[in-house]
């Protein structure tokens, strides 16, 4: 082989090298778009939140399926143990949510959630939650704000009226409301 074909086969594989990089550049870009989608159709799935660039927005800032779930559970279990005990209600209504979210038997977060539902979870759980809030909060638009605040606050009213549900009352006890406003006053900015 001569100077000029070897040169021309170098030329070749290194055109080739450069392009399989470019291809493989490309495919992880399409590959993270993906991801992206699927993470935010899982958020969506969690929070309720139906707003794409809202969703978009949570993705971008880190927010895992699993982050959002533990988010929205928590103020829920806190409600339901606020006056100390669960009844039956509770607990199908807090099944339901878990459902709802995604926390279907087999994973390991609805198997925590289950030991929540024997005898609840350390206070400073709770504590965590509010502490996530305000870390989450100035790096939400206000419309944003809003519409995870609905679904979280939605769902953990309706398990605090599940208990007094009874004879067609939605009575929400002293210490339920007292959790209730804690949580609607940790969204506002």
């Amino acid at each position: 082989m001569d100077g000029k074909d070897l040169l021309r086969s170098r030329g070749r594989a290194l055109e080739a090298a450069f392009f399989a990089k470019v291809d493989q550049e490309l495919l992880q870009k399409l590959r993270d778009k993906l991801d992206q989608e699927t993470r935010q159709k899982a958020l969506g799935e969690v929070t309720g939140i139906q707003d794409p660039d809202v969703l978009e927005h949570l993705a971008q800032l880190g927010a895992s399926p699993e982050t959002l779930i533990a988010f929205t559970m928590i103020p829920v279990i806190a409600v339901a143990w606020a006056d100390g005990k669960l009844d039956k209600k509770e607990v199908t209504a807090i099944l339901d949510v878990a459902h709802a979210a995604g926390l279907d038997e087999r994973t390991p977060g609805r198997q925590l959630l289950e030991r929540w539902l024997e005898e609840p979870p350390q206070r400073d759980l709770y504590e965590t939650w509010f502490d996530y809030m305000d870390a989450l909060k100035p790096l939400l638009k206000d419309v944003e704000l809003e519409e995870l605040r609905d679904g979280i606050v939605k769902h953990t009213e309706w398990v605090a009226k599940s208990s007094g549900a009874t004879l067609g009352l939605n009575a929400i006890s002293h210490s339920e409301k007292k959790v209730l406003h804690r949580v609607r006053e940790a969204f506002k900015p």
